[in-house]
């Protein structure tokens, strides 16, 4: 599993690459472009943009401000383990 994540979440990108997750960090980047990013190379979307989110074909919207909160979010959405 791929993701992208928004410049919002920039520490919980880092600790999926630790968790051995293939996540790519934008930041200063639009909307369309995420987008395509995430299209293009098969990536979920990570965001606390809810409109990001409702636009992504794939994408989990995350309102937790705390690190170990926004994890516990991404791996109960997607069923993730630790690889």
């Amino acid at each position: 599993m791929k993701f992208v994540c928004d410049e919002m979440l920039g520490t919980l990108a880092k600790w999926l690459r630790i968790f051995g997750y293939d996540t790519k960090y934008v930041k200063n980047v639009d909307d369309e472009d995420i987008l395509k990013i995430a299209n293009e190379e098969n990536r979920i979307i990570l965001t606390r943009d809810k409109f990001l989110a409702r636009k992504a074909k794939k994408a989990v919207y995350i309102n937790e401000r705390e690190l170990e909160r926004q994890i516990r979010k991404v791996f109960q959405e997607l069923n993730l383990k630790i690889n």
